[in-house]
């Protein structure tokens, strides 16, 4: 690839090349439209997707906290075991943004590792032998749920600080993600929590003690009027001023 040619040149000058991505609207997304954010290279029927990364399917390659630069109005907007990847100031950044871009009335769903249930996972692990080598293993799986998988993640590569992805540097549980929600400014908030099924339990070789309440599920509305609310409060401010 160029990218590593270039950046030997530019250290042999002194200096560091960063990698940056254009946030680009490859594609219209209409008012009313469903957005799966931090897709990937997943899919869902009746989603528009967007993602960091410009994959083929996606029509909105940008960060996840410039959504509303782009769309206005969405119905909806999933997000699946993304929001973990981002800082804390991200995450809130984010959750604004996204309560900005959705239409009065809009939902946010928001599925994440439930914090709790990794935290039990990750103490029940065994640490004799190879733990890391069995990926279903406690001790493997359980620090994918606190850390990430960590991919590419090869300190002796020239572009090492830009290579590294599936980092996890957040966590949540049904409490902090319910705070965060309503800090950005959402209502009729909802936590619920699904499981491993026996079957991913016996091929995962996971604690059956710690089964339970494996992936946190929030959803939320940004309420009616919340728009006229928002102008008065402006109008109320530029007064006072």
């Amino acid at each position: 690839m160029l990218f590593p040619v270039l950046h030997k040149l530019a250290s042999l000058m002194g200096y560091e090349l960063t990698k940056r991505r254009r946030s680009q609207l490859r594609a219209p997304i209409p008012p009313g439209s469903k957005l799966y954010v931090g897709c990937g290279e997943d899919r869902r029927e009746g989603y528009c997707y967007s993602d960091i990364r410009p994959l083929p399917h996606v029509q909105l390659a940008c960060k996840a906290w410039e959504v509303s630069q782009f769309c206005q109005g969405l119905g909806e907007i999933y997000s699946r075991h993304m929001l973990e990847h981002l800082t804390l100031g991200e995450v809130k950044l984010a959750l604004q943004d996204w309560h900005k871009a959705l239409a009065e009335g809009g939902q946010v769903r928001i599925e994440v590792p439930n914090l709790a249930f990794v935290i039990a996972q990750w103490q029940q692990a065994e640490w004799t032998g190879e733990p890391f080598a069995d990926r279903y293993s406690d001790a493997c799986w359980g620090f994918a749920g606190l850390f990430g998988w960590q991919r590419e993640c090869d300190p002796t590569a020239p572009d090492y600080n830009q290579s590294y992805w599936d980092v996890h540097k957040s966590g949540f549980t049904g409490e902090s993600m319910r705070y965060f929600l309503t800090q950005a400014g959402f209502e009729d908030i909802e936590i619920q929590f699904d499981r491993f099924t026996d079957k991913q339990i016996a091929r995962r070789k996971i604690h059956p003690n710690a089964s339970d309440d494996c992936h946190l599920i929030a959803t939320a509305r940004k309420r009616q009027g919340a728009l006229e609310a928002t102008n008065r409060h402006n109008q109320s401010v530029a007064s006072a001023a």
